[in-house]
């Protein structure tokens, strides 16, 4: 994984909190109904701070090392830079990079924009039917199941 997407990832996601019933951070590992609430703010959940502590953490015990973090400049690898590591997005309609860095997956050509929107939405909606109740972690401002922002 590009380590420039996992470092933002982090950052832009280092006050919220994350459920996680054994405590590793895996996302496999979330079972919403053991998560015991204390109030509105989940008591078992940690800070991706705490549970990760970096950029490398997460991309690498999120997915259950399923994916190893690549630095734009890999000393240990020199042959094994960012420039082909595996990328989460790229401009609709163009060729999915991904096929040059996993050559043995078979991956579509591109996605157009109709294609995009639609994994879009379904991402916004997944997250809109979640049970649980979030904290920011910041404000104390939490989302609820539907999506609303309560402040």
């Amino acid at each position: 994984m590009k380590g420039s997407y996992c470092d933002e990832f982090y950052e832009a996601c280092k006050a919220d909190f994350f459920c996680s019933s054994t405590g590793t951070g895996s996302f496999f590992d979330t079972v919403a109904d053991e998560c015991g609430t204390l109030g509105d703010i989940q008591s078992n959940c940690k800070s991706f701070e705490e549970l990760y502590g970096s950029g490398e953490a997460l991309c690498e015990k999120m997915w259950d090392d399923s994916f190893i973090y690549v630095p734009t400049t890999n000393f240990s690898d020199p042959d094994h830079n960012a420039s082909d590591a595996f990328v989460w997005d790229w401009p609709a309609n163009e060729t999915n990079p991904n096929a040059a860095v996993l050559d043995h997956v078979e991956w579509p050509d591109s996605c157009n924009e109709s294609e995009h929107d639609a994994w879009v939405e379904f991402d916004l909606k997944a997250l809109e039917e979640c049970p649980n109740v979030i904290s920011d972690g910041t404000t104390g401002n939490v989302t609820n199941a539907t999506g609303g922002y309560n402040p």
